[in-house]
């Protein structure tokens, strides 16, 4: 614990911080040299976004975290005046979690020498990027989807600036075997280095590993394997837009080492007993990637939780079904209405 809080109080002396916190638009800053969980240090830049503007009392910002192969242009189409993430309302506040987009990760340079991070080392990272750049100590939310949802319930176990509202979808407090085995099968195709096998096909080959825990049994069959290779074919695409194979694959192991009560003696429910922000849990019904088992089982070990159930055959994905259809609105409008509940 005393080393994560290390994290958290490090200080650092950022250029330009109170113009970068005025300014819309995509960004990056450096945070200086960064300590990880597990040791290793090398100097940090955090890639962000900023939509909308901070209110005079400062207390309206937003926090908006994205899914494992995602970034901070994962919910542009949700951000805007008017839309779940109301920018006529909130300062909404993306980032590039450490490892992808314009933060440091190992297509850097580094490569296969990147220092393994964790979901808390995202965190930190973003919590020097919140406090000692854009001075803000103050969150009226933090929010995020997946791994999303795994970075905001550590912000909202470690505090490191006061938190009203936390928004977790699609969460769990801790990965598990079932997690861990997917990343093996990522691990298998995204990590050798046979010199005949370029990064493009490792990426393809990962993808349509992955695309089916992404859904539900009902929905590849409701779709007909056309549309599955089909979508295969554009997360693929995606992936190899945005990721080298051994960033995706840092990416993944971080996600499957996720659990909150490692600072706490492995006692989840100690880490949970911490958060006192009013929270709001959207559980997706057909979920493999994170089974409803583990969001009931952190449902139950927070000290208090509004639950949203959505029952769809879309799946994990659910979160990113277009916006207006079913899954979106089942999703987002709770959210949005949880946000702007006494909000000033």
């Amino acid at each position: 614990m005393k080393k994560l809080g290390l994290f958290f109080a490090a200080a650092v002396l950022a250029l330009g911080a109170a113009q970068a916190a005025g300014a819309e638009g995509d960004a990056v800053a450096s945070i200086g040299a960064f300590q990880f969980e597990r040791g290793r240090q090398i100097a940090m830049q955090v890639g962000y976004s900023l939509h909308g503007h901070l209110n005079a009392a400062h207390d309206n910002a937003v926090l908006l975290l994205p899914p494992t192969s995602g970034g901070r242009h994962s919910y542009d189409a949700l951000i805007g005046p008017g839309k779940p993430f109301d920018t006529d309302r909130f300062l909404i506040i993306t980032v590039d979690p450490i490892g992808g987009g314009a933060s440091s990760n190992p297509a850097d340079g580094l490569g296969a020498h990147f220092p393994p991070y964790t979901i808390r080392d995202m965190v930190a990272a973003e919590a020097r990027l919140i406090h000692d750049v854009l001075k803000i100590e103050h969150l009226h939310a933090v929010a995020g989807a997946s791994m999303g949802s795994f970075q905001a319930l550590e912000w909202a176990v470690h505090q490191p600036i006061p938190i009203d509202r936390l928004v977790l979808v699609a969460p769990a407090a801790r990965s598990d075997a079932h997690f861990r085995a997917i990343t093996d099968g990522m691990e298998a195709v995204l990590g050798g280095n046979d010199p005949h096998r370029s990064a493009a096909a490792r990426l393809r080959a990962a993808a349509a590993l992955f695309m089916p825990w992404l859904r539900s049994d009902a929905y590849l069959v409701r779709q007909g394997e056309a549309s599955n290779r089909a979508e295969v074919e554009a997360l693929a695409r995606s992936w190899t837009r945005n990721w080298d194979p051994i960033s995706l694959l840092y990416r993944y192991r971080a996600s499957a080492v996720h659990d909150v009560g490692v600072p706490f003696g492995n006692d989840v429910k100690a880490a949970l007993a911490r958060v006192n922000a009013r929270t709001l849990v959207v559980d997706i019904s057909s979920d493999r990637t994170v089974p409803s088992y583990l969001t009931e089982e952190l449902l139950k070990k927070l000290p208090s939780a509004q639950e949203v159930r959505v029952e769809t055959d879309y799946g994990h994905s659910a979160f990113l079904a277009p916006p207006g259809s079913r899954e979106s609105n089942a999703i987002w409008k709770p959210v949005a209405e949880f946000l702007e509940a006494d909000a000033k």
